[in-house]
């Protein structure tokens, strides 16, 4: 049960995940120029054929981005590059603050309620895959352009070598650290609230269904799964129709994919949500 309910919510967590580090961003640039950039939160191809999960989309008119000769991997001076302005490591900050957050809540406090402790881990995981994503080459010595992570030290926010150094650190108490401190925490000591499922199914009580009638106490994460790909397929919509900017090819299979699994998600979702109020009966 747990592995359906995972599967199903990869799509909301992912667009949720890229929407909070996008929009990290964003508010960075607004915070120095008080204007902000265009965010597709979705994965796409720009016309460049390099693959993004997300954008926010530079403009030299209101001031958001800025001009600047910098290095790329191998040091040469690619001149005139235009870049967001504001630190872009700010994401990946975001993501520890969440992490410490979440890691609070599972060492200290006591949910026993699984319907609301699940989607807590999801995000930790999705906050924890989105760092280790953007910072796991830097650690080992890599580069990309692309990358927020490498950008903080081509951008010259940081020596390359300290930064290295930093993103270990990280890595040993944010990440590595999880091996450790799960021993202790608090909801991996107390039992989860078996009471907390309060319905069965019209299939009954034996135990052959039991599993399958808790399924339905779920019911109202699928509907915030739903709403998510909802708001994504809207979202994406309106750029296909040329509300977005075309810089975002809306005809590649990346975007593409990710609309028709969105379309997929949200009525599997919407269906399930309707499903357990007809099968479900109170005990």
């Amino acid at each position: 049960m747990w592995l359906v309910w995972l599967v199903m919510g990869l799509l909301g967590i992912y667009f949720f995940q890229t929407l909070l580090h996008e929009g990290s961003h964003n508010l960075t640039v607004i915070a120095v120029t008080k204007n902000s950039p265009v965010i597709a939160p979705f994965p796409h191809k720009t016309k460049d054929g390099d693959f993004l999960n997300g954008v926010n989309l530079t403009s030299e008119t209101d001031g958001t981005s800025v001009r600047e000769d910098l290095p790329d991997c191998k040091g040469k001076i690619r001149e005139d590059l235009l870049h967001l302005r504001g630190f872009i490591g700010v994401p990946q900050v975001v993501d520890l603050f969440i992490i410490t957050a979440l890691v609070s809540l599972f060492f200290f406090g006591s949910v026993k309620n699984p319907v609301i402790r699940f989607p807590f881990f999801l995000w930790y995981f999705a906050a924890m895959f989105d760092f280790m994503y953007n910072t796991g080459g830097v650690a080992f010595g890599g580069c990309s352009e692309g990358n927020d992570w490498s950008k903080v030290f081509l951008y010259d926010w940081m020596g390359r070598g300290a930064l290295i150094g930093l993103t270990w650190v990280l890595w040993i108490v944010f990440i590595l650290s999880n091996f450790v401190w799960v021993y202790w925490a608090k909801w991996g000591k107390e039992r989860v609230d078996g009471s907390a499922f309060t319905t069965t199914d019209k299939f009954g009580d034996c135990d052959k269904f039991k599993d399958f009638s808790r399924f339905w106490e779920f019911r109202w994460l699928a509907l915030t799964f739903g709403l998510l790909s909802l708001i994504c397929f809207f979202w994406a919509t309106a750029w296909m129709a040329g509300k977005g900017d075309p810089r975002v090819r809306t005809d590649s299979a990346a975007f593409l994919g990710f609309y028709a699994l969105h379309i997929i998600g949200a009525l599997v979702c919407f269906t399930i949500f309707s499903l357990s109020f007809y099968l479900k009966k109170s005990k």
